[in-house]
C-alpha cells in the first residue's frame, strides 16, 4: 500500500512540476531575456526583438518611448523591483505585475499584446494590487 501512495505522490509531484513548467513557458529571467541590470525593456515584438531601454520605472509609453503605446508585446525589467504595467496611460485598465529581474517574453498569452501604455512601481506584497 505505501509503495502505491509513494508512486501515486511521485506522479502527483510530477503533474504538478509539468504544470507549473507550462505556465512558465512565457516567461524568463531578464539577465536571459537579454535585459541590463537597472533598466526596463519594452518589445514592440514577441520574444524581446524591437526593443528599446528605460530607465525610468514611472512612465506613461507615449512620453518615455514614443511610438510603443499600445505597441508593446513583451517586457523586461532589469529592475530590483516588481514593476505594474497598465493597459491605459495614468496606471488605468488591465494590468499585469512583472517581478524584478523577470520578462515576459510573450504579452498575447496575458491577454495584453499591443495594448500597454504607461507603467510604475508595484506595491509592496500584501498591499493593493497593480
Amino acid at each position: 500500500m505505501r509503495k502505491i501512495m509513494g508512486f501515486a505522490g511521485t506522479a502527483a509531484s510530477l503533474a504538478l512540476s509539468l504544470g507549473a513548467l507550462s505556465i512558465a513557458t512565457n516567461t524568463a529571467s531578464a539577465s536571459e531575456a537579454g535585459t541590463a541590470a537597472g533598466v526596463i525593456r519594452v518589445c514592440k515584438d514577441a520574444s524581446m526583438r524591437n526593443c528599446v531601454t528605460t530607465s525610468n520605472t514611472i512612465s506613461d509609453a507615449g512620453k518615455q518611448v514614443p511610438g510603443y503605446q499600445d505597441s508593446i508585446s513583451s517586457i523586461g525589467n532589469g529592475t530590483s523591483t516588481a514593476v505594474c504595467f497598465f493597459e491605459h496611460n495614468n496606471y488605468q485598465g488591465r494590468s499585469i505585475r512583472i517581478p524584478g529581474g523577470a520578462s515576459v517574453v510573450d504579452l498575447s498569452s496575458h491577454g495584453l499584446n499591443d495594448a500597454l501604455s504607461s507603467w510604475r512601481p508595484a506595491p509592496p506584497p500584501g498591499g493593493p494590487t497593480c
